[in-house]
């Protein structure tokens, strides 16, 4: 729902509004964990909750996420499943939103080509920085069930497609406990398009940090990349094996 850049657009035929995205996850290595893969689908109605469904090898079952395993640490890292790209939470009605106004932040510069190997060397991107301006928005969750208490996310007013760089996650006594960033945001000159290079996931209670090292994709808007029976069970049992 709401494709601008892939056809078919504005949404796969069939879909009538339902489905606003679908989540793939293949896990290569480490050995112990290779072959997990998962699937998430992200529905358009509020009070519908996402459907989330994992294929665990070391059992070769599939189970179903419940709400509260989305919050739960990745495979042993420092992000869950709600901090993918800074904020892949379901909407719910009894959040409370407020903006707290515009602030110039220091982040990393956008690149429009990929680093050179020798500057990635033990996950460490020596690039520029730059001071953009941010929309600061905090979403109070007034849940008690639920991780966390706030979230605050730092969005560049002015790239053109409001993306989330910073987020800031407390937990249920208030304290700092997750954050999510973009150590590298790779811009595409030609199509406007933006893809994620590296993604820092810090536990600030705990101390440590994840990173997600990738690779910029350059996207060919004549076709879909990606098969859609990559989204199903059995797309994903197929790629499992």
């Amino acid at each position: 729902m709401g494709r601008t850049f892939f056809p078919p657009t504005p949404e796969i035929p069939g879909n009538n509004g339902e489905i606003i995205w679908k989540e793939a996850m293949f896990v290569f290595d480490p050995f112990d964990i290779k072959g997990f893969t998962q699937i998430r689908i992200h529905y358009e109605d509020i009070y519908r909750a996402d459907d989330t469904f994992s294929y665990i090898p070391a059992i070769r079952r599939i189970r179903r996420l419940t709400g509260s395993d989305v919050t739960d640490p990745v495979l042993g890292s420092d992000s869950c499943y709600d901090d993918f790209e800074g904020w892949h939470e379901k909407l719910k009605p009894i959040m409370t939103f407020k903006i707290l106004g515009v602030r110039n932040i220091l982040m990393p510069q956008r690149c429009v080509k990929k680093p050179p190997e020798p500057f990635r060397i033990m996950n460490c991107y020596q690039i520029d920085w730059e001071v953009r301006p941010c929309w600061i928005l905090q979403i109070d969750e007034n849940d008690p069930s639920y991780a966390y208490s706030k979230r605050i996310f730092y969005i560049d007013k002015d790239d053109g497609i409001a993306a989330i760089r910073y987020t800031e996650n407390y937990d249920q006594k208030g304290r700092p406990w997750r954050s999510w960033a973009f150590n590298l945001l790779y811009y595409q000159l030609k199509t406007h398009l933006t893809s994620f290079d590296g993604d820092i996931y810090k536990d600030h209670i705990s101390g440590h940090s994840s990173l997600l090292d990738m690779d910029p994709v350059d996207y060919n808007l004549d076709k879909i990349l990606i098969p859609e029976d990559w989204f199903t069970i059995r797309g994903l049992l197929k790629k499992a094996r």
